[in-house]
């Protein structure tokens, strides 16, 4: 999965009490982009593993963790989610119940957010807020998530976009056909959208041209 096929993924089922953008920037940086195994065998995107609390699904894997300066592998024991949405509000809840954390629900920003919980000692790693706001920052996380699903998905090389119409190079075949057998009955479905997008195009590029001459 590539970094934009999962940011469209998580946009509409992370939004909550926690700062959207930090709970995607934090799910990439922890399941490299849901294609760690964690993600794909047990839906777990944080790496929360399962403490005496969790009475769910567990699942067993491997993994390193760092004992007196070096690195030890080791198995342990991880909750296993039926959803990346199960996944996501459990790890909301985690915070929204964790008094350590309380000071860092004030922030709206997932930077914010990210440096409030690394102050209140949410990891060892001394730089993990700040590969979260790299993540934020590279992707624009904290634009609103509309114009980020756009940025993701553009409209194809194969239309013209123009005074917010797309047209698609394929949807014109039936105007010119129309044209070319002599305006004909029956009219096809897609010529008064075209017709209709032509004007609303037309009426863009005058309004255009109507500014630049303003300013000159």
């Amino acid at each position: 999965m590539s970094p934009h096929e999962f940011i469209d993924a998580l946009i509409p089922i992370s939004k909550g009490r926690i700062p959207q953008s930090f709970v995607i920037a934090q799910a990439a940086l922890e399941s490299r982009w849901g294609n760690s195994q964690l993600a794909l065998q047990a839906n777990n995107l944080f790496g929360i593993k399962a403490d005496p609390s969790w009475t769910g699904p567990t699942i067993e894997m491997g993994t390193q963790e760092i004992v007196t300066g070096g690195s030890v592998a080791e198995m342990a024991t991880w909750r296993r989610y039926p959803s990346w949405q199960a996944c996501i509000a459990d790890h909301a809840r985690f915070f929204l119940v964790n008094e350590r954390y309380k000071e860092a629900l004030d922030y709206q920003s997932g930077a914010a957010f990210a440096q409030a919980i690394a102050k209140a000692g949410y990891a060892t790693d001394t730089q993990y807020a700040a590969k979260i706001i790299e993540i934020i920052d590279q992707y624009g996380l904290e634009k609103p998530m509309a114009d980020i699903t756009a940025q993701t998905n553009p409209a194809p090389a194969s239309s013209i976009v123009t005074g917010g119409v797309s047209i698609t190079v394929a949807s014109l075949v039936p105007l010119v056909t129309w044209a070319l057998n002599g305006f004909a009955h029956p009219i096809p479905e897609t010529v008064p959208y075209l017709l209709a997008a032509g004007l609303v195009t037309l009426t863009h590029l005058l309004a255009n041209v109507s500014i630049q001459w303003r300013k000159q």
